[in-house]
């Protein structure tokens, strides 16, 4: 079994290696991102049947951002990226569905 990158392969093989790429991946960045989730729980409650049911929907708002940089060198490229990510969702205190921020 033989592993070769293409301009190895190519040279040889005789033909002219491939021109270096004219990518370059070194430069910063900066990028949001907003979503949604929906999730359904079930639960029993010690205390009595609830006025909700057994059954509670929890849907949700997602949003967040990123920033980073990065350094190509040669074929390798290195970075390093914060982000930070948030959700609001109902709040459910006691089987109450009514705050919802």
């Amino acid at each position: 079994m033989a592993i070769a990158t293409t301009g190895t392969a190519m040279a040889i093989l005789g033909r002219e290696a491939l021109p270096p790429s004219v990518w370059n991946w070194s430069r910063g960045y900066i990028g949001g991102h907003v979503g949604g989730r929906y999730g359904r729980t079930s639960f029993t409650n010690p205390f009595g049947p609830s006025i909700y049911g057994d059954v509670v929907d929890i849907p949700s708002f997602v949003a967040g951002g990123q920033i980073g940089y990065n350094w190509q060198n040669n074929s390798w490229v290195f970075g390093g990226q914060g982000e930070r990510n948030s959700t609001r969702e109902p709040e459910l205190v006691s089987g109450d569905k009514s705050s919802i921020r």
